[in-house]
């Protein structure tokens, strides 16, 4: 396994609780959790987007 356990538990409860925010990861979870029948899946897609999206936003800050 790789990567540290902590972080990705963190991260994965932060998605988890986004989901239940944020009607846009809602959709994605749906979306996910029809297609493949797990709710793991389903919420590791939506740690992923929500991780890429701070990436991105941390990027633009550094360029300000």
């Amino acid at each position: 396994m790789c990567g540290n356990r902590q972080l990705r538990s963190i991260i994965i409860q932060l998605a988890w609780m986004t989901v239940r925010k944020d009607g846009a990861l809602l959709e994605k979870f749906d979306k996910v959790y029809k297609s493949s029948g797990s709710k793991q899946k389903a919420i590791i897609a939506v740690a992923r987007e929500t991780n890429d999206k701070n990436i991105c936003s941390s990027k633009e800050r550094r360029r300000l």
